[in-house]
């Protein structure tokens, strides 16, 4: 439904005539409008979620955007700013577009986690959520190893936790746990 309902702005968007500087500097603010409503571009360094997103852009290899169906649409009408080098670096420099903040790309992680799982002998419990939008980019499968369970919930997002889990997966989950801590009832 929410994305039908973005489709269905974009499509009002792009449906919008463009004959004066005016009219197009409209359909211009409505597409970061809509863009924006996506990509969450609305951040700042007054953001308490400042260090996630520094340490996701150095090290976790933040995702990028795909604009090319936005420049199909468009055509040469030249609304979108967005070139295909920004894509990746999309959302950081819509954050910090004034140059506040300057980073640089480090070694990234990913490789470095996934190695890590599967040569650990440590225990963990990995939780997703389907939905949300850094399931993509989670750690390669690990699986077939003791030490290493995964659950992917398909009711949540972000806020996958055990306590959101379905009840049967939680029962698991916590069986695990008890099991792993050899805490006796």
């Amino acid at each position: 439904m929410y994305y039908q309902s973005l489709y269905g702005f974009l499509t009002e968007v792009l449906a919008m005539p463009e004959e004066t500087e005016e009219e197009i500097d409209e359909k211009a603010e409505q597409l970061y409008v809509w863009v924006s409503g996506i990509a969450a571009m609305n951040y700042g360094t007054n953001d308490p979620l400042l260090p996630y997103f520094i340490q996701a852009y150095q090290e976790l290899g933040n995702t990028g955007y795909d604009f090319s169906y936005l420049r199909k649409a468009l055509g040469d009408k030249n609304l979108l700013t967005i070139t295909e080098e920004q894509e990746r670096d999309v959302l950081w420099l819509s954050m910090f577009n004034n140059g506040e903040i300057q980073i640089e790309r480090k070694e990234l992680m990913g490789p470095k986690i996934e190695n890590m799982l599967k040569t650990t002998d440590d225990y963990f419990i990995l939780i997703y959520g389907s939905s949300d939008p850094f399931y993509p980019v989670r750690p390669a499968d690990v699986t077939g190893r003791d030490n290493i369970m995964i659950y992917v919930d398909d009711a949540n997002a972000h806020q996958s936790v055990i306590q959101y889990l379905p009840e049967q997966m939680q029962e698991e989950v916590m069986n695990k746990i008890k099991t792993i801590l050899d805490i006796k009832e």
